[in-house]
């Protein structure tokens, strides 16, 4: 049995946290698909945001990928700078340093390095919302058992992965619906002792 908690977060610049809310929660059974009851769970959340905070601008959807847990995918991939000894993301030709590696302040690690470098991460996914003057481009990076011992091979020949009938090593398109934010819910791809964080580019 799992519970998820969603929560609405307010930080500034810094890191720090200014506000924080909690919006709602539910329990799903593992190996169940949940997206069902979390599109109820997401839509009573997403309301009750809205009314907490009525002069929010919202994000609109514009992209999601599947990246099949490669270290580069379309719209990004992950690369170290040798020059600054810097974990990046990058996005095109440009390179945003992931200063959160190794910094033990940032609020998920609870000053704890739990993620010290991103050797061993992998992209997962990747969303784009936009707004009316920005672009905001979240990668979820993700480690876990399959890929550590090796069970996940890269190879040209079509396999089945999670989700079935798609190939295990190539990048896709999942057949959810994110066309709208109050929609826009889906089941993450998940590795067996599996953790991951989401990385945050506003441009």
């Amino acid at each position: 049995m799992f519970i998820l908690i969603s929560r609405i977060r307010i930080y500034n610049s810094q890191q720090s946290l200014l506000e924080s809310d909690t919006l709602g929660s539910l329990s799903y059974s593992f190996g169940k698909d949940y997206s069902d009851t979390l599109l109820k769970s997401y839509y009573a959340s997403y309301k009750r945001a809205q009314k907490l905070y009525p002069e929010m601008e919202l994000f609109e959807t514009e992209y999601l990928s599947f990246c099949d847990f490669y270290k580069s995918c379309e719209m990004v991939s992950l690369g170290f700078n040798a020059q600054s000894g810097q974990d990046q993301l990058l996005i095109g030709k440009s390179q945003y340093p992931l200063y959160i590696f190794g910094d033990s302040t940032y609020a998920i690690y609870g000053n704890k390095e739990y993620y010290p470098n991103s050797a061993g991460l992998f992209i997962s996914s990747v969303r784009i919302y936009k707004s009316k003057n920005h672009q905001l481009i979240i990668s979820h990076l993700e480690a876990g058992h399959e890929l550590a011992m090796g069970y996940m091979e890269r190879s040209s020949e079509p396999e089945t992965n999670w989700h079935s009938g798609v190939p295990a090593a190539s990048e896709f398109k999942p057949d959810v619906d994110f066309s709208a934010l109050k929609s826009a819910v889906y089941q993450e791809p998940l590795l067996h002792h599996g953790y991951g964080l989401d990385v945050f580019v506003l441009l």
